[in-house]
Formats: C-alpha cells, sequence, structure tokens
C-alpha cells in the first residue's frame, strides 16, 4: 500500500480491512476508548444530586408491565422492569441500562464502519461518533430515544451480515427481530429502518432472489413482534398516535421555517465536538497517491449508498414530514437522525493518509476531558434554575417520608402527581410506591381509585392550589431551585393517610 511523509510523520491511505495490510496496527486499542469515555460520563451521572426527568417517567411505568403506555411503545420500560425485579428498585438502575444502551451502540457503529469503510476509518467514525453530545454527556440518559439507537444499529449490523450470507436465515430472523424490537422502543425507528432498506436497494444488494426474500422474511418478524403493541393501541383510544401528533395541533408556515431553521441550528451544536475533531483531521493529512477506498469504484459507491440510507435520508425525513405536516420540530428527534454522522465524517477522510502516530488523539481526549470538568464545575451547579441532574432530589424524597411517618405507621404505597417530582419521591424512598402520573388513571391503569382511598398517598404538586383538599392531614414545601423563596421553584405537597394499614403492598 502506498505511503507518503509529510513533517517526518508517516501516512498511509485509509480504507484497508487485510489485517496483514493494516497500516495502523497500534490504533487496535483505540476503540476501547469509548468504554472509557462513557464509563467517565456515566460517573459523572452517578455523583450528580438528581437524574434525567425521562428516568422518573421510565420508574413510574416500571410498576406496570403493558404492551404500551399512555405515549410511547413499551421496550425502554419492559427492560427496566426486569432489572428492578432481578436486583430490586435501585436509583441507579437507569443510569447504568442508559451507559450500556451507550456501549452497544458503539459496538454495533463501530463494526457497521469497519464492515462499510474499513478498519482505519471505522476508529475515526467511533471517535467522532463519541464527540456527539447524545454519546458523550448524554451517555448515562435511558429512555426511548437511547433504546431506539441500540436497536437501530444493532438492525444495521445485522442487516449487513444478512446480505453478506443470504443464505444463512439467523442473520435474517436477527434483523427481523431487532427491528420488531426497534419500533416497540420508539414509533420514529420506522424513518431509519427504511433508510437500511433504502441503502441495501440503492447499493444493489437486492439483486439476488435470496436477498429479497430474506428481506420479506425479516419484516414479516419484526411485524409479528409489533403487532401486540398495535392491538393495545386501538383498545386505548390511540393515547400514543395522539401524542406523537402533538394533540393536532398544527403550526403556521412561518413557524415551521423557523422550527425548521432552529432545529438545525441545534443539531450544529450537538455535533460541534464532532466536527471539530473532524476539521482538525482534514486539515492534518493530505490525499494519497492510491486515493480512495482500496477495492476501487465499487466499494466507494456502495458504502455512498449506504451512508445516504443511514444518514441522510433519516435526516432529510426527520426535516420533511414536520415540516409538510406542520408539526413542531423536537431537538431530540436529531439523535437518531445523525446517530450515524460519525461515519459520514470519517468517509470525508477517504483517500487521505492518517498518521500511524497517536499524538493527534490528543484532541478527541481533550475535549472529552474539558466536557467533563464543565460538567463537574461549579459553573454546571446553577442554584437559579431546575436542573435536572442538580435537582435535590434525596431531599425532596426525605422530606415527604419525614411527615408520612410523623402521621402514619403505614408504609407509603402511593405517590400522586407530576411524574417527575412523583417519581423521586417513591424511587429515592425505595421505589417501592407506585406512581399515578398527575392523577389521571388512564396514565398508570394498573392503579385503581379503590387502592388509593384504602392506602392513600403523598400527593405533589407544583402550587398548592393542585393539591386535594379532602383527608390531608399535614402539607409541606420545599425550594428546589432557588436560595430565594420562589413559588415557582417550589414542590407542595400533602398527607393523605390510609384509614388503616393494610398487610400486603400494592
Amino acid at each position: 500500500m502506498p505511503s507518503s511523509s509529510k513533517t517526518g510523520a508517516t501516512v498511509q491511505s485509509c480504507g484497508a480491512t487485510d489485517a496483514a495490510l493494516d497500516p495502523l496496527p497500534s490504533w487496535r486499542w483505540v476503540p476501547y476508548l469509548a468504554v472509557l469515555f462513557i464509563g467517565a460520563w456515566t460517573l459523572v451521572g452517578a455523583s450528580s444530586s438528581g437524574q434525567w426527568g425521562d428516568h422518573f417517567e421510565q420508574f413510574a411505568w416500571a410498576h406496570g408491565v403493558e404492551w404500551g403506555y399512555y405515549k410511547h411503545p413499551p421496550l425502554p420500560t419492559w427492560i427496566l422492569a426486569g432489572t428492578i425485579r432481578l436486583f430490586g428498585p435501585a436509583p441507579d438502575s437507569a443510569l447504568l441500562l442508559g451507559a450500556l444502551c451507550s456501549l452497544g451502540t458503539a459496538l454495533f457503529t463501530y463494526r457497521i464502519a469497519f464492515e462499510l469503510l474499513g478498519r482505519p476509518l471505522a476508529i475515526v467514525a467511533l471517535l467522532c461518533w463519541g464527540l456527539q453530545q447524545p454519546f458523550s454527556n448524554r451517555a448515562y440518559l435511558f429512555n426511548h430515544n437511547t433504546v431506539m439507537m441500540l436497536a437501530v444499529s444493532a438492525t444495521a449490523w445485522c442487516l449487513l451480515k444478512a446480505l453478506k450470507t443470504p443464505t444463512r436465515f439467523r442473520w435474517w430472523g436477527a434483523t427481523g427481530i431487532l427491528a420488531g424490537l426497534a419500533m416497540l422502543a420508539k414509533y420514529q425507528s420506522v424513518v431509519p429502518l427504511v433508510g437500511l432498506i433504502l441503502a441495501a436497494w440503492l447499493s444493489g444488494e437486492f439483486a439476488s432472489r435470496r436477498s429479497r426474500l430474506g428481506l420479506c422474511g425479516s419484516i414479516m418478524v419484526a411485524l409479528a413482534i409489533f403487532m401486540p403493541h398495535v392491538a393495545w393501541v386501538f383498545e386505548h383510544d390511540l393515547t400514543t398516535l395522539a401524542y406523537a401528533d402533538q394533540g393536532g395541533r398544527t403550526l403556521s408556515w412561518a413557524a415551521r421555517a423557523s422550527g425548521v431553521a432552529s432545529f438545525l441550528a441545534q443539531q450544529v451544536r450537538l455535533l460541534l465536538p464532532s466536527l471539530l475533531f473532524a476539521g482538525f483531521l482534514l486539515a492534518l493529512t493530505r490525499p494519497t497517491p492510491a486515493g480512495g477506498l482500496e477495492a476501487g469504484h465499487s466499494r466507494h459507491s456502495v458504502a455512498g449508498a449506504w451512508l445516504f440510507g443511514l444518514v441522510g435520508f433519516p435526516l432529510l425525513t426527520t426535516v420533511m414530514v414536520p415540516l409538510l405536516l406542520g408539526l413542531e420540530l423536537q431537538n431530540h428527534w436529531g439523535y437518531q437522525a445523525l446517530q450515524f454522522a460519525g461515519l459520514w465524517l470519517a468517509w470525508l477522510m477517504r483517500g487521505r493518509g492518517l498518521p500511524t502516530g497517536l499524538g493527534w488523539l490528543a484532541l478527541p481526549v481533550l475535549l472529552h476531558a474539558t466536557f467533563i470538568g464543565i460538567a463537574l464545575g461549579p459553573a454546571a451547579h446553577n442554584p437559579g434554575s431546575r436542573e435536572d441532574a442538580n435537582y435535590p432530589a434525596q431531599q425532596l424524597a426525605d422530606a415527604v417520608r419525614r411527615d408520612w411517618e410523623d402521621d402514619t405507621s403505614c408504609p407509603l404505597s402511593y405517590v400522586v402527581g407530576p411524574s417527575f417530582e412523583a417519581g423521586i419521591v417513591s424511587v429515592y424512598n425505595g421505589g417501592t410506591a407506585g406512581v399515578l402520573e398527575d392523577g389521571v388513571y388512564d396514565k398508570s391503569p394498573w392503579i385503581k381509585p379503590a387502592d388509593i382511598q384504602l392506602r392513600g398517598a403523598a400527593y405533589l404538586a407544583n402550587a398548592p392550589n393542585q393539591l386535594p383538599s379532602q383527608g390531608v392531614t399535614r402539607t409541606g414545601f420545599l425550594d428546589v431551585g432557588s436560595a430565594s423563596p420562589d413559588p415557582k421553584q417550589r414542590v407542595y405537597w400533602a398527607i393523605v393517610p390510609p384509614v388503616k394499614c393494610l398487610p400486603n403492598g400494592p
């Protein structure tokens, strides 16, 4: 393989997949940086006084194992519920599950890049991927997006393996199973799944009859897995579709255009560390005489088709569908739309030389260290605003528990209120109390009005007039976001004890 020299450093062209020809043997350990960085970010999360608000939503739903919940499909909740049943309701369960999802996504992203681009560029892709905000300072977030991104990346890798060996049904079966699980994580997964089919079609992978039959089989398996949730949706008045439709609200064309501009600006912000690193590599390297991937134009075209399916199609669809339907673009929709952006940034390095030394890795390490330092520094702990990661979660839970125990010796079986505040009181008091979200039984159908009447409850609200007036024996409040009293940053509660203690839990 050709090589050249620049400022005394040997550089080699990228793209070789043959280990014997690999020009960068000293990089073999670099993928383990993903484990290091994700672990470091998870420790940052564990050191916080609170957690992401999405965690408490999952904890609240985990009290009832259903085929769906009023906002989303069930897979993330099932995972947390299974973890709780195996290991107990520890508050850090969601943090660890979020880290495992990020690690799994890192593994599959690297393997996809390896298949499409070769190992040197796959390493670059992984480093760029790890600098994206969803996979750095949100690496320990556990919600529907993180589970969806893991399932989509696993589906993409299995599809690549199936296309290489179309006669082996196990890869087609795995593709279908994982695609079904992706849809059980979040409806948005349909966009990248269609992108995968488009990528394989554009690259000519469906030229063989066996591949087309394998794809049909995978689709059948995925639909079979998803159908029970569809039945649940119809049984529950299409609540998840109403949530996805944003309550039927339609934006004006001016608001739509403004939303697109804001969304794209936010995605650049989320990608900025990756863009800086990619720009640094482009400035550091020069085209090699050989240029391109080692298999020539055919390999180049296949990788380009897959990158369109993995990155271009999801991003275009994520922007265009809400624009045409008048929906408000949510910044977190860009997480999945750009989850493979690292592959595209690595693709920009094709035909260029990469230094064999490891000194240039100082930039991603420095960027991670800087952001971790900011996350742990005094500027991150702003007492004037409510930040989920700095929320006085244990303090709130302890205050409510003390008032409950002052009025009754019965166990706290139910907490009623917003999922964030009520979830905190439940999770940080052992996680055994069920959460009735917003006092709406349709949101927590496993809880019945008779249960609340029998066992009593702690009621939480963001304003005192939202608390019940009947049966209350004690009230209290806590300033949760400001050093000075501010009703907008207070949580109020009321204790309604049970008539008598019951021997069994909810």
